[in-house]
């Protein structure tokens, strides 16, 4: 299905109200099949903060969702990124 959106042209880098993207999305929910999709495709930016400054790797880790912080990582994510306070993602994994 996702293949077909971004065949028909919607823009899967789109935000919503609070600046998350469907990466951050499928990060929230541990959706590794469609991270892998997403990042494919080819319009998603793995370092896109949403408005709080969080990536969607970064959101993974918070959230508890290690598939898909594991699957970020193999994709690239900066796995030392700095989040607004200085805290970087092992901190938020330690917090949990």
């Amino acid at each position: 299905m996702l293949k077909l959106i971004a065949y028909k042209g919607v823009n899967v880098a789109a935000t919503c109200d609070n600046g998350f993207t469907a990466l951050h999305i499928c990060a929230l929910f541990g959706r590794t099949d469609l991270i892998d999709v997403l990042v494919r495709i080819g319009d998603s930016s793995l370092e896109k903060e949403d408005d709080q400054g969080r990536t969607a790797f970064l959101v993974a880790v918070c959230f508890g969702q290690v598939r898909a912080a594991g699957a970020f990582e193999r994709l690239g994510s900066d796995v030392n990124y700095r989040y607004r306070d200085g805290a970087t993602p092992l901190h938020c994994a330690v917090r949990l």
